[in-house]
């Protein structure tokens, strides 16, 4: 049983508090799922595998609450291709980053939602975030960022769904920057399958491309 509630499944017998959103957890060294039987909500979580490993957040009737400390994978373990998958209904608690690093995917097949309007998802990095659920419920600012860390080439966002990017409350923001010696580095969106996007699109940053 992989359930985030049951202690012997954390490192020493020892689990975060759930409820008050102060604690901050590590995923996973170990198994390869973690069964979301309770509301989750943590101040960020770090996501860390070996090698080519997978990980899911299993849908098992909780939800995950994220604070400002948002989603880390491990950037000491860039080294080879890991994939987190998240089934669970989720919200953002906070204006957070999600930093994704080369050969690290996560794949959001569960809808997210903003804990407040003015709530910003900060994605950035080198890796790829694959939104797959209706997000329409997220009503904040999703923003794909180019870093000032000269090894962010910027992340790749892929849309699987219409209201992948969030509702129409809200706006979905695709960085880019000239990085001295490297040249131009830009966050990316890519379609699959569906090109109706209801909220606003903003390209920003130093010579952005730009719809007309």
């Amino acid at each position: 049983d992989a359930a985030v509630s049951a202690a012997a499944n954390w490192k020493a017998g020892v689990k975060p508090d759930f409820t008050l959103g102060l604690d901050s957890a590590i995923f996973s060294e170990s198994g390869d799922t973690a069964n979301v039987d309770v509301p989750l909500w943590l101040q960020g979580l770090t996501l860390r595998r070996p090698a080519g490993g997978v990980f899911t957040f299993a849908a098992g009737g909780g939800n995950l609450i994220l604070g400002n400390g948002g989603i880390t994978a491990d950037e000491a373990r860039a080294d080879a291709a890991r994939c987190y998958t998240n089934d669970v209904p989720t919200t953002i608690g906070d204006t957070q980053t999600w930093l994704l690093p080369s050969e690290n995917s996560v794949v959001v097949q569960n809808g997210a939602r903003a804990g407040s309007e003015n709530a910003t998802l900060l994605v950035t990095g080198n890796g790829d975030l694959h939104l797959k659920a209706d997000n329409s419920a997220f009503s904040g600012t999703m923003d794909f960022s180019v870093s000032d860390d000269a090894s962010c080439s910027g992340v790749v966002a892929h849309v699987w769904h219409p209201h992948a990017l969030g509702g129409p409350d809200g706006i979905t923001r695709v960085g880019a920057k000239y990085v001295t010696s490297l040249g131009k580095r830009t966050a990316k969106l890519v379609f699959h399958g569906t090109n109706e996007i209801d909220r606003a699109l903003d390209f920003y940053g130093d010579d952005s491309t730009r719809f007309a």
